[in-house]
């Protein structure tokens, strides 16, 4: 432990972890490690030092013969919190130390450093639904790190119960970061319930499995043939079997989001999901992508890895195996024999939904791949009929609602298969107008249709967008909407926008009446004034100057009129006092 402290050569200042290269340490250290080794040569013993210093020494020892401990607790933890900052893992591989030999002796947790699983739960992120502080998440993603973690070739230290996800702060339970309870007991997991715990007992397995590939199969998972891509929160190693043909492509996504790996496998043909009962995976490309969701992991090799419990590997123990010789890849029931199945993609279900409110002519189509005798049963809206088949189905004239569809394969019991049909109708058209007089402009807010066909005035607008603003001349404006389909109803309406044509003063003084023409470049106007019972007594047309009409009032007795004043592109009535 520690042992950079095996040295005469005085360490200050800001080196004074003594982590710079020293080359009578190196001597010291390797005549301890010549002793050891001498004391019995038949049964040479494994010397590793908790060292820490630069590289470039440690490189020194490790192609001596000395193993040295890889810290890699950090990392792995960027990785299982889903932080891409700090998440390279490379530093795990000796051959990207520049070791000869694979020396580095890894681990993910020691007595010196925070259990993953604590900072997952405290610290973990998160996307929508899926969220590592979640136990059930974080301990998947614990299966995850245990997969890359002992694909790397050279030895790895396990830190008691991490198979395990155990969850205890190395620290104080009410603070995590607080230290001062560090040598205070901790529960052992077998207090905790953990071999309750099917998500526990998971990563226990998975981590069993790891470690018997690396163990039984060394010249695959120890192979000096091997590549990687550790930097990036998604992962790929490549094993190389260097006395057979057993090779072996690891991939693993520590993203919070769906990602597409290449996994460069390096021969096309069948490959076998060892960790999934030996499922067979077709490879036709070597430059072909896989999509992993968050946390999702997997271990293809070239050939089956058989588990002698297991002989047939379809996740049924042989005690338990009432079909023992079940071919590999094949869907079993809980007795381990056969099941009835069609591929995922099996049945195309086709539905068109109504053309109108009402028109009642919607349908539902089921196109099979396989040519089976098959029974489906069409349910909903007070519909229930049952139909044979063999390639194809189509049930027409049916209304807007929710239908439930299964399908069964005749001589097949156990076998259905059941889909969600809802079949929709058009909404009608909606048309929300608002007109803005200060700006002069017209706003739509649309719904109900795909499409709309917009005509206003004399121009002609196809558009998708549910909202829109048009600019109004002065005087009427003819509005126009229809959707896609003519059921769903048309909107018209006229909008009448004026120039803001205004008189004053009113009541009238000094027998002048002026009357302003508002916005425009109007030079006249027709003006007719009107007692209050519909008697004309003025008709005329005046000349304008700066958009102004002035009006003699002086020949008019007091009293209320009617003034109506008409442009080229408006007619305004006003009530005059006098």
């Amino acid at each position: 432990d520690f042992t950079k402290g095996f040295s005469n050569t005085i360490y200050t200042g800001s080196d004074n972890w003594a982590s710079a290269y020293d080359a009578d340490r190196i001597e010291n250290l390797k005549a301890y490690a010549d002793h050891v080794w001498g004391n019995d040569p038949g049964n040479e013993a494994y010397v590793i030092f908790e060292h820490l210093s630069d590289n470039s020494e440690e490189t020194e020892l490790a192609n001596y013969g000395i193993m040295l401990w890889g810290n890699l607790n950090h990392s792995f933890n960027q990785n299982t919190m889903g932080y891409s900052e700090g998440a390279d893992v490379s530093w795990l591989s000796y051959q990207n130390r520049g070791w000869n030999n694979p020396h580095v002796v890894g681990y993910m947790e020691s007595h010196d450093e925070e259990r993953l699983m604590v900072k997952n739960i405290a610290y973990g992120n998160s996307n929508g639904d899926y969220d590592i502080k979640d136990l059930s998440t974080a301990l998947d993603r614990q299966e995850a790190a245990s997969v890359i973690f002992y694909s790397v070739p050279g030895p790895k230290m396990l830190w008691q119960f991490g198979e395990l996800g155990y969850d205890k702060s190395i620290n104080c339970e009410d603070d995590i970061n607080d230290g001062s309870c560090r040598l205070d007991e901790k529960p052992v997991a077998w207090t905790l319930g953990y071999d309750n715990d099917s998500d526990r007992l998971d990563l226990y397995n998975l981590t069993a499995k790891m470690i018997m590939l690396k163990t039984t199969y060394p010249s695959t998972f120890n192979t000096t043939d091997f590549s990687f891509s550790l930097d990036g929160l998604v992962k790929r190693i490549n094993l190389n079997d260097i006395s057979g043909d057993f090779d072996v492509t690891v991939i693993a996504n520590f993203d919070v989001t769906t990602q597409s790996i290449n996994p460069i496998f390096s021969v096309t043909g069948t490959w076998y999901d060892i960790l999934n009962n030996n499922t067979p995976f077709d490879v036709s490309s070597s430059s072909s992508t896989i999509s992993l969701e968050p946390g999702e992991y997997r271990v293809y090799g070239t050939q089956p890895v058989i588990d002698p419990n297991d002989l047939d590997s379809d996740g049924v123990p042989n005690s338990d195996d009432l079909c023992p010789a079940t071919p590999i890849g094949a869907i079993v029931d809980v007795t381990g024999c056969p099941v009835f199945t069609l591929p995922s993609d099996n049945f195309l279900l086709q539905i068109s939904s109504e053309t109108c409110r009402s028109s009642n002519n919607g349908s539902i189509a089921i196109t099979a791949q396989e040519s089976l005798n098959y029974t489906i049963t069409i349910t909903g809206n007070g519909v229930n009929v049952s139909d044979t088949f063999t390639d194809s189905y189509t049930m027409d004239n049916l209304e807007a609602a929710d239908y439930e569809v299964c399908i069964t394969v005749d001589g097949q019991s156990d076998y259905e298969i059941c889909f969600n049909a809802t079949i929709d109708e058009p909404e009608d058209l909606s048309v929300l107008s608002r007109v803005s007089n200060s700006e002069g402009r017209v706003s739509l807010d649309l719904s109900g249709s795909e499409t709309y066909t917009i005509t206003f005035n004399d121009q002609v607008i196809e558009t998708t967008n549910s909202s829109l603003t048009l600019d109004l001349k002065v005087g009427n404006n003819s509005l126009k909407v229809e959707g896609k389909k003519p059921c769903q109803g048309i909107f018209e309406k006229t909008i009448y926008f004026g120039s803001n044509m205004t008189v004053f003063p009113n009541p009238v003084t000094s027998n002048k009446l002026s009357i302003y023409l508002g916005n425009t470049d109007l030079k006249r106007a027709h003006v007719l004034l009107y007692t209050i019972l519909g008697e004309a007594i003025y008709n005329n047309t005046l000349e304008s100057k700066d958009n102004i009409i002035r009006l003699d009032f002086s020949p008019f007795a007091k009293g209320i009129y009617i003034l109506n004043v008409i442009t080229d592109v408006e007619s305004v009535s006003f009530k005059v006092i006098k």
